[in-house]
């Protein structure tokens, strides 16, 4: 069967009557263009987040393309500062590519969410969620318990010459530690590297932040679980977010495993800024 398409360029979703649960080749084809076309312009996209993208583009969930651009940027977006960059690159993929044109919704916009909405057993904001908060979600809605029972905490790496990450609840400056920058054979690496975490592990003053640190968010989460928050963010911040934010997040995450109702994640927002 051919390959039809949206308005907007997106690869047609299953109709009623149509097969659901899988999306053709042709659509498959261009998804992971689209996730290669993402990381060429520095976002994280692996091979789990593209599957993921194939799960979501195949699901009775999307059959809406107003749905699927929300959805994909949930997936892609490690905060709301990466919306407008996704936004700028999802449209110049998707209608730039000349793609044949079939059909369009109907009725408004307004109309269509309206529909959508009656049917709704539950309304769930997706609009800043990974794919990963989507699925726990969507599990909770499936068996029963309550939207936000578990906290996602977000340790987010970044460089403050590329400004302040808007969404951090809880911010970390870490300018102090000594800088790999400044050592030629380690400028190149990032905080990921053996190199970078041996070069900072010497330091005293990094042991005695992270235990500080951990100790305080080992206090704090759970405080937050107990008062029924969902989301936080925890940004750690160096001058150009490579090397010891990177670090510094990789470690606060390992040291936060294991706590209750608790999912941790770290997101490295300028790694790939040199």
């Amino acid at each position: 069967m051919a390959m039809r398409h949206n308005e907007d360029g997106t690869p047609t979703l299953p109709e009623d009557g149509e097969e659901k649960g899988s999306i053709g080749a042709g659509a498959r084809r261009r998804l992971a263009g689209f996730s290669r076309t993402l990381r060429d312009n520095g976002f994280r996209v692996g091979l789990t987040e593209t599957r993921d993208a194939l799960a979501i583009m195949a699901s009775p969930a999307a059959v809406r393309p107003s749905l699927l651009k929300p959805a994909l940027r949930a997936l892609f977006c490690a905060t709301r500062s990466d919306w407008e960059r996704f936004d700028e690159i999802f449209g110049a993929y998707w209608k730039g590519r000349g793609m044949r044109r079939v059909r369009t919704l109907s009725g408004t916009p307004t109309e269509s969410r309206t529909s959508l909405r009656r049917l709704a057993d539950h309304v769930v904001d997706t609009s800043a969620m990974t794919v990963h908060e989507l699925r726990h979600a969507f599990r909770n809605v499936e068996s029963g318990v309550a939207l936000g029972a578990q906290l996602v905490v977000t340790i987010l790496s970044f460089g403050f010459k590329h400004g302040i990450p808007v969404d951090s609840d809880l911010l970390f400056d870490v300018r102090f530690l000594p800088n790999p920058h400044f050592v030629p054979k380690l400028r190149p690496l990032t905080g990921r590297d053996p190199d970078i975490r041996a070069f900072l592990d010497k330091s005293p003053a990094t042991h005695e932040f992270l235990d500080h640190t951990l100790n305080l968010l080992r206090f704090l989460i759970p405080q937050y679980v107990t008062e029924g928050k969902t989301y936080l963010t925890v940004g750690i911040g160096c001058t150009g977010g490579r090397h010891r934010s990177v670090m510094v997040a990789e470690a606060l995450k390992k040291g936060l495993a294991g706590l209750k109702n608790v999912q941790t994640r770290v997101r490295h927002r300028d790694i790939a800024i040199d």
